[in-house]
């Protein structure tokens, strides 16, 4: 009784049609040398998701830097407006101090 890929390939002349993808060799040196001969892919890749993202949305590109500059200008008026929050560098001795070692 034939495996299953041999029912699907009645004529054995065929098989010579079929493709195998494996890695060229074994190990991490090989693997990096592989990423970074098909580093062009990546990059592609990484723009097709951030454009599905972006694409039905009014802002577009615009968008992702508001995602980014919103949330820091927000805290920046929180606690540098409002609460008046000193960004100062603390007195280094008063770290030591709260952990005991000043």
């Amino acid at each position: 009784m034939p495996s299953a890929p041999e029912a699907a390939w009645p004529d054995a002349g065929t098989r010579a049609d079929l493709w195998v993808i494996e890695p060229r060799q074994h190990g991490v040196l090989e693997r990096t040398r592989e990423l970074w001969h098909y580093r062009h892919l990546w990059w592609y890749f990484a723009l097709e998701a951030i454009e599905s993202m972006y694409r039905r949305t009014k802002l577009g590109w615009l968008w992702l830097i508001f995602r980014v500059t919103a949330p820091i200008g927000l805290q920046s008026l929180i606690f540098g407006g409002v609460l008046d929050a000193s960004s100062r560098a603390a007195d280094p001795s008063s770290g030591r101090a709260a952990m005991g070692r000043g």
